[in-house]
């Protein structure tokens, strides 16, 4: 079974920055401002990292071998093999994706060789020009853009159950009965779940990746990253090149969105697990954290462990950490 978690690209930065980040080796010296200042290069490249099959190791080559780290002891163990169970032929998983197609939410199922093979950042556009099966796309809703349009389409592994934001509230249906549960009611423009802002979208999860909830990998439970946008500040963005410029008269168009300059307030991050079982939501504790403090990545391991990697805004430290689901409580790796 192939257990490579394709959501922990940045695994291998938070040990780095968790685990190595301790006193320099005699004879080096530790990295000053003033460095900063001159022109320097960066010498060596970092290993790829990937997640082991039990789900608790971190396993990349090391001169040529393969080695195994584990984030709990912070020490290197022997690799095991993985054992080989009775009558397990290894089937492929079937692998669903959402979209909006005319401001409804569909579901289709993609192809087997169209499944990601964890060599690469699972994103918001990742599989979007993957070939689909012959099973027929399903159409989860009809409304349309009636109440809003629909964005973040995502859905969980198993195609059982689907998601997407609208109005800034989370959404999120059964493939089954049709039945839409809305998990958030004070989503607005200035209070965003499920999806990111500019801020986060530009500078954290990269241009154009706009993701903001994650489902588990049983499908169970998904991962709520909500933005708190009340603080900042407003700014006006020329756009010099609108749509259709070429064909219209062409004039530069004001748009006024939040966006916070150096020293000016960031959104406020908060994480919530919810469980679309019971239909809960329950917030996870980040108190011990500055409120400023930046969720820079959230993914599931493949026994549905919630793992967040959090930040200062200046960048000084990083810390990954596993939440449990049931209590929102963090522990630190």
């Amino acid at each position: 079974m192939n257990t490579t978690l394709p959501t922990l690209p940045f695994l291998l930065f938070a040990l780095a920055t968790t685990t190595f980040a301790q006193e320099p080796a005699p004879g080096k010296q530790p990295l000053t401002y003033e460095d900063t200042t001159r022109p320097m290069s960066w010498a060596g490249q970092a290993p790829q990292a990937k997640i082991t099959w039990d789900g608790a190791h971190v396993e990349w080559k090391q001169d040529g071998k393969t080695v195994w780290f584990d984030p709990r002891t912070k020490a290197f163990v022997e690799p095991k093999q993985e054992p080989e169970k009775a009558g397990d032929a290894k089937p492929a998983v079937a692998t669903f994706r959402a979209r909006i197609d005319k401001g409804d939410l569909v579901l289709e199922q993609r192809a087997a060789a169209a499944v990601d093979n964890g060599s690469g950042r699972r994103g918001r556009r990742s599989g979007s020009g993957a070939a689909a099966s012959n099973a027929e796309p399903i159409r989860l809703t009809t409304d349309g853009d009636a109440g809003g349009a629909k964005r973040e389409a995502q859905c969980n592994a198993a195609g059982t159950r689907g998601s997407f934001v609208r109005n800034g509230n989370l959404f999120v249906i059964d493939v089954a009965s049709k039945d839409v549960w809305q998990v958030t009611q004070d989503g607005s423009e200035e209070m965003l779940h499920g999806v990111l802002d500019w801020v986060y979208q530009e500078e954290i999860y990269g241009r154009g990746d706009f993701q903001g909830h994650w489902w588990s990998g049983k499908g169970d439970h998904v991962a709520l990253l909500s933005l708190d946008e009340s603080k900042v500040r407003e700014f006006t963005i020329v756009d010099h090149v609108p749509a259709g410029f070429l064909d219209k008269e062409r004039s530069v168009v004001a748009e006024v969105t939040n966006y916070p300059k150096v020293g000016d307030p960031n959104p406020r991050a908060m994480l919530s697990v919810v469980d679309c079982g019971k239909k809960t939501r329950t917030e996870v504790d980040l108190s011990a954290y500055p409120t400023d403090v930046l969720v820079v990545r959230v993914t599931w391991t493949n026994d549905d462990r919630l793992l967040v990697l959090l930040q200062d805004r200046i960048q000084t430290w990083a810390e990954l950490c596993e939440v449990n689901p049931k209590t929102g409580k963090l522990q630190k790796w």
